[in-house]
């Protein structure tokens, strides 16, 4: 018959169980984010023990990736979804 949504909790109207949930979600985001970090890191160690000579080449890659994504990405919420504007016009998605 449709599913039907989870029940509220008063729990979540309290300040010391909101505090704590947004505690665990905190955690559970750096602890994704540390695996995620720890996945992409593991080939490129892999590949700089093997390849004597890459380190400094892997160094200049990932910067040079970073930069630009901060870039495109600055520019993407800055000026093209309006953040930076008179009109902003951010709609999710």
């Amino acid at each position: 018959m449709g599913s039907r949504a989870a029940p509220r909790s008063r729990c979540w109207y309290s300040p010391p169980c909101a505090c704590a949930y947004l505690g665990v979600f905190a955690v559970g985001t750096l602890a994704g984010m540390a695996l995620v970090t720890t996945g992409l890191s593991l080939p490129l160690a892999a590949l700089t023990t093997r390849f004597p000579a890459s380190p400094r080449l892997v160094r200049l890659a990932t910067g040079a990736l970073s930069l630009g994504f901060g870039v495109w990405l600055a520019w993407q919420i800055g000026w093209q979804d309006g953040l930076f504007t008179a009109t902003p016009n951010w709609s999710p998605h």
